[in-house]
């Protein structure tokens, strides 16, 4: 079967020039010049601050206020996701408000505010001063409140300026960059890549479809069938060749946007074209479905575009879904019916959260049961695929 499909993967690589373009160079012609032109760009936005407020009193809340009030985008997240927003370029900073902030201040204490950011990126240096100024501001409020509540003691007005300048300047941040090294931070390059590499194994889906029908269309199906070989022996050599040369275009994608580009795909790049090898499958699946539904030529590219830009779109490998802002809750749940969705989830797990095979097992059982229900559907009727 490994001869048969040796000689299938040559007339699809090197017999027609449409399969060597389709699957190989365009795609890599694609990725090559977005990795080019967007290599140097992080998706790190000044003015939008992710906040994990810990915070036991009302003084994290209305520091979280003033920063709004002053056009800052403030985004309250869980203190688990911090760092994963800055990785995935979703936050340029985070400000981690501790426990015990309300406390301090009432206390005259220096509360341990902290902003986590990128090691590489810019720190804005007027955030610094928002949180300073409210800090200070409202300690010395705190302080005067308590003296005026003291009987018989009167408040020094020149005294009480004179504290108020000086705890506006004192600097209560701490500005954190350790625990986000830049050499794991990925940039709008790496992450349009990743869906773009994505994206072109399902459309590689139409050239698969197109030479199953003119494998049909010529009988060519259907005189192998009439050999000794079995059935499945036919079929197999066939898909693994298509296999083959979509295992190709993933790690060509992937060693050239790695070694070239110098993208950072995770710890383990094992991982990663693991992923790329359950979505082959599911690929190759999905084309044998469509393959035995096709009544003509000419109705393959439309309707295969139709619903591979449908579920992409849906899957989130256009465009991450947590980036588009007012998404009904609705779309996301669709979005889990579909493969793209499931194979972007575990490369971001990879690529950001730095996690091994192990920690994506159960995303890639889910799209190796997509690839076990398409090739299931389709292979039950293969004979009636050959007619």
């Amino acid at each position: 079967m490994i001869y048969m499909a040796l000689l299938h993967l040559k007339r699809l690589v090197i017999q027609s020039k449409r399969g060597l373009l389709l699957t190989i160079l365009m795609p890599t012609a694609v990725v090559c010049l977005v990795a080019f032109l967007l290599g140097g760009v992080k998706s790190e936005v000044s003015i939008s601050i992710g906040v994990v407020n810990n915070d036991s009193g009302l003084e994290g809340n209305g520091l979280c206020e003033r920063l709004e009030k002053e056009n800052f985008e403030v985004h309250r997240i869980a203190s688990e996701d911090a760092k994963i927003k800055i990785k995935k370029n979703i936050e340029g900073i985070v400000l981690i408000i501790p426990r015990d902030f309300t406390e301090s201040i009432r206390d005259s204490k220096k509360p341990s505010v902290e902003i986590l950011k990128a090691a590489s990126g810019n720190m804005d240096s007027s955030v610094v001063n928002q949180i300073n100024a409210y800090i200070g501001k409202r300690m010395v409020l705190y302080r005067t409140s308590s003296e005026i509540i003291k009987a018989g003691i009167a408040i020094d007005k020149s005294k009480f300026d004179r504290d108020m300048k000086s705890d506006f300047n004192k600097e209560y941040v701490t500005v954190s960059s350790e625990n986000v090294s830049n050499s794991t931070l990925r940039s709008v390059a790496g992450t349009v890549s990743t869906n773009l590499i994505v994206s072109f194994l399902m459309y590689s889906m139409m050239y698969i479809v197109i030479d199953l029908y003119s494998l049909k269309k010529e009988k060519i199906l259907l005189r192998s069938l009439s050999t000794p070989n079995t059935n499945s022996k036919i079929a197999g050599s066939i898909f693994l060749a298509m296999f083959m040369l979509l295992f190709m275009q993933s790690l060509t994608l992937v060693i050239i946007t790695k070694f070239v580009f110098n993208m950072y795909w995770g710890k383990s790049l094992f991982a990663v074209m693991l992923v790329f090898l359950t979505l082959d499958l599911v690929v190759l699946g999905a084309g044998l479905v469509a393959a035995r539904w096709a009544k003509s030529e000419d109705q393959i590219a439309p309707v295969v575009s139709i619903v591979v830009t449908l579920t992409c779109a849906l899957g989130g490998s256009f465009m991450p879904l947590d980036q588009i802002p007012n998404l009904p809750a609705i779309i996301k749940k669709i979005s889990y019916f579909t493969p793209q969705n499931w194979a972007i989830s575990a490369l971001n797990d990879i690529t950001i959260r730095n996690v091994g095979v192990y920690n994506i097992i159960p995303k890639l059982l889910i799209l190796i049961l997509f690839a076990g229900v398409f090739f299931a559907a389709g292979a039950i009727q293969f004979r009636e695929t050959a007619k």
